[in-house]
């Protein structure tokens, strides 16, 4: 029987989209992906060989050089591996490090056969023991009564750091460097490389 009048039309309503349109774009999109993600691929089957091998090369060699560049030491805002040079190179047996900024505590993590021989004397715990991204510093009693054992000090800290990293860093030279100079530390020789900043602390 067919239905009349006004409350045909209540029930008309309900069965009537109540969305926007920016939800009706959404919902047209994801239902029409797979089509055209289909049609895409059936063109792209349809094309002779030749073509559809300059059509890779022409999306992958963009990507490859990218992902290339991404990998070079030259593309980042901090030169590790010159910091580790100067390690290598300026350091003395017993020496040991502090690193504060951002995660430049992280270093040993990359190049474990030069730093190993640097003692972090600014690391409570590391990164891989807490489940953290960054190590867990040492107290001011701990790392007091380290430097006390300490011949001379590396002070490494980062410089590539976004505003709010940067206060956060800038409290923890602070606290390093009050602690070095209460034990009789001073600055012997500065470095500063690209995004890192490297002193070495003397009595």
């Amino acid at each position: 029987m067919a239905c009349r009048g006004s409350w045909c039309r209540r029930c008309a309503s309900l069965w009537r989209p109540r969305c926007s349109p920016c939800w009706r774009t959404a919902i047209c999109s994801s239902a029409c992906l797979p089509a055209l993600a289909l049609l895409c691929a059936g063109g792209f089957l349809a094309l002779p060989r030749p073509a559809r091998t300059a059509l890779v090369l022409a999306v992958a060699a963009p990507l490859a050089f990218a992902h290339r560049a991404i990998r070079l030491e030259e593309s980042r805002t901090w030169d590790s591996t010159a910091a580790v040079r100067i390690l290598h190179d300026h350091g003395a047996p017993g020496d040991t490090v502090v690193f504060t900024g951002a995660r430049c505590g992280l270093i040993p993590t990359a190049f474990q056969n030069t730093v190993a021989d640097f003692p972090d004397i600014g690391r409570s715990r590391s990164a891989a023991q807490t489940d953290a991204l960054d190590n867990e510093p040492s107290d001011a009693a701990t790392l007091a009564h380290r430097l006390e054992r300490a011949p001379r000090v590396w002070h490494v800290t980062c410089t590539h750091l976004s505003t709010g990293a940067a206060r956060a860093a800038a409290r923890a030279d602070a606290a390093a460097e009050q602690g070095m100079r209460a034990a009789g530390f001073r600055p012997s020789r500065h470095f500063r490389i690209r995004g890192i900043e490297l002193t070495l602390e003397t009595r």
